[in-house]
């Protein structure tokens, strides 16, 4: 979730560049932080004592603070996601209903540092549906990859929130199921399973050499539909 949209984004303009032919893959894949990107990593989920952020980091993550409490969610906590070269820092929230985890996200990437509010929820399917403040991903997943993605720059946390709500509703009524309510401390599972599924996606579309490790599923009505 929660950072997972991102990812799409990031490998979107080294592909992009790429196909400009700006550089070749292999000069990304080359650069230290770029590849990275490329590279599938599992979320380390380290704390982060606020007192420890960079100042820009912080104030960024304030400012979605204020928001996010103001629409009822409760802060989880700050980690750091990815350590270097490619840096990624989250503060977590869950929403009053559990049916929601927020993230503010700083993706600290050499040319490519990203800054986002997102956030993401499961459906008794296996569905991961995730709603930030990106441009729509140039990199879609597949149809059976269980991912949906809504991007929607320059609007406020509180429509963002209010679109997420309602995609995972109109979802969740046109597919007879039902979205996960989760306890604060599932941020982890829910963060990985995203993370995993768009690793995957991203692997069969030629973007990763090695798949990222299974999938483990969040409901058991998902065990045969959720990527492996």
């Amino acid at each position: 979730m929660i950072p997972a949209f991102t990812v799409l984004v990031l490998l979107a303009v080294a592909a992009a560049l790429c196909a400009a032919g700006v550089v070749t893959w292999k000069v990304v894949r080359s650069l230290p932080a770029l590849r990275a990107i490329g590279t599938y990593r599992d979320f380390v989920f380290e704390p982060i004592p606020a007192d420890r952020l960079d100042a820009a980091t912080r104030r960024y993550f304030d400012r979605d603070t204020a928001s996010l409490l103001a629409l009822g969610f409760e802060p989880i906590g700050d980690y750091l996601l990815l350590p270097a070269p490619a840096e990624v820092y989250a503060r977590f929230f869950i929403s009053a209903d559990r049916h929601s985890f927020a993230a503010a996200e700083d993706w600290n990437v050499p040319l490519l540092r990203n800054r986002a509010c997102c956030f993401s929820s499961v459906c008794e399917d296996g569905m991961y549906l995730e709603t930030g403040s990106q441009r729509p991903a140039p990199i879609p997943p597949d149809a059976g990859d269980r991912l949906s993605f809504t991007g929607l720059p320059g609007e406020g946390v509180e429509r963002i929130y209010e679109h997420h709500r309602a995609t995972v509703d109109a979802y969740a009524a046109e597919h007879a199921t039902s979205v996960i309510a989760f306890a604060p401390e599932q941020f982890r599972d829910v963060a990985t399973y995203g993370h995993r599924l768009v690793g995957h996606s991203l692997y069969r579309q030629g973007f990763r050499n090695e798949p990222p490790p299974t999938v483990e599923v969040l409901s058991p009505q998902a065990e045969e539909l959720v990527t492996r």
